[in-house]
């Protein structure tokens, strides 16, 4: 999370010692209190020997000062825990602005089932404090049926389209409509339901193997069936299978009878939590960039056996997984510079695709 505060100490990763700066200031006010304490217990003694204070009033007034120090000492420590969360609450005020300004105006149209097609119309976005947009003008069109890759080098655009085709931001300028309707009329919750995004910084979720499947939403209908056949469509079935307790099995090591997937595994599970939505609108960034050439397999072959009930967009850097697709789209500078399938972009001479394609094969 944005503003995230947290403490080191020698058993953190990357852990460095304080500043020499803290470390004389921290001397400093050791010393003074240091200081203060032995005058403090100094006059004390010499009033007692001096006959200026009786012996049990020089005690009362020991046992007074060290009740009002430890009560200092809890006013400062509280203070400073306020001082603290106080930051936390104010990254996540700031959060919140930056993601109703990201977000932008929406309105009160319900959209009842997914899209079955998606357009934008010389539609851009320019990031809330940016001059330039990062996206745009660009128009397109997405039909259900679909496979979409979207393809470019870092910084093309290519997240940025995302948002705005999933509804998670609405354009600058332009328009993006889901079967006609502005996304910025779209109520954002009613739209969401339709959508499944797994994105390449995918959940760790301590929790059973179910719930990291079904998130709190298992299928009224076909219940655990619907999550087993998610798992077998991205080649995670057997390996469930053999976890302890297989669909109950914690997935957290941390936490006592749990079990830690490898990083590949992780990821199937994602794809398999989108799988398991059965959204309209099926978005993956990089979805097997962590998995084997056999779970890689069988993640793509789910996605053609499903691919005709929605819209499936897939961003890669893989360019033979880019044979999949019915269309390419590639972005440059936030612009569309080529879209076709496959053979026809490769076949162009001295085209953006195709020299993607050379690097990747240029080992």
């Amino acid at each position: 999370m944005p503003g995230t505060r947290r403490s080191a100490s020698a058993s953190t990763p990357g852990w460095c010692p304080p500043p020499p700066q803290y470390l004389v200031v921290y001397l400093i006010a050791a010393a003074c209190s240091g200081v203060f304490v032995v005058a403090t217990y100094g006059a004390l003694a010499a009033l007692a020997v001096g006959g200026y204070m009786a012996i049990a009033a020089a005690g009362t007034a020991i046992v007074a000062m060290r009740t009002s120090t430890a009560a200092l000492s809890q006013l400062v420590v509280y203070g400073a825990a306020m001082f603290q969360h106080a930051l936390y609450l104010g990254d996540y005020t700031n959060f919140v602005k930056e993601a109703a300004a990201m977000s932008g105006p929406r309105g009160p149209q319900v959209i009842e089932g997914g899209p079955e097609k998606i357009r934008l119309e010389e539609a851009t976005y320019t990031y809330p404090g940016k001059d330039e947009p990062s996206l745009g003008p660009v128009s397109l069109t997405l039909t259900r049926g679909e496979v979409i890759a979207v393809v470019g080098e870092n910084g093309a655009g290519k997240s940025t389209l995302i948002r705005l085709l999933t509804s998670l931001t609405v354009p600058s300028s332009g328009a993006v409509s889901w079967d006609g309707i502005p996304t910025t009329d779209c109520d954002q919750r009613t739209a969401w339901q339709h959508v499944g995004l797994v994105t390449q910084s995918y959940g760790y979720w301590p929790f059973s193997t179910r719930e990291n499947v079904t998130l709190g939403q298992p299928d009224p209908v076909r219940g655990e069936e619907a999550v087993w056949d998610a798992l077998s469509a991205v080649g995670m079935r057997e390996a469930v299978e053999a976890f302890p307790q297989q669909l109950d099995t914690l997935l957290a090591r941390s936490i006592w009878g749990g079990h830690e997937p490898s990083g590949g595994q992780w990821q199937r599970l994602a794809c398999a939590r989108a799988f398991h939505r059965r959204p309209r609108l099926l978005v993956m960034d990089e979805p097997t960039s962590a998995m084997d050439p056999r779970g890689e397999h069988m993640v793509f072959t789910g996605l053609r056996d499903m691919k005709q009930d929605r819209i499936t967009v897939i961003v890669t850097h893989r360019m033979e997984n880019c044979r999949l697709a019915d269309r390419v789209i590639v972005l440059d500078g936030g612009k569309i510079t080529e879209q076709g399938t496959y053979d026809e972009l490769v076949a162009v001479e001295g085209g953006r695709f195709r020299e993607l394609v050379d690097l990747s094969q240029d080992r």
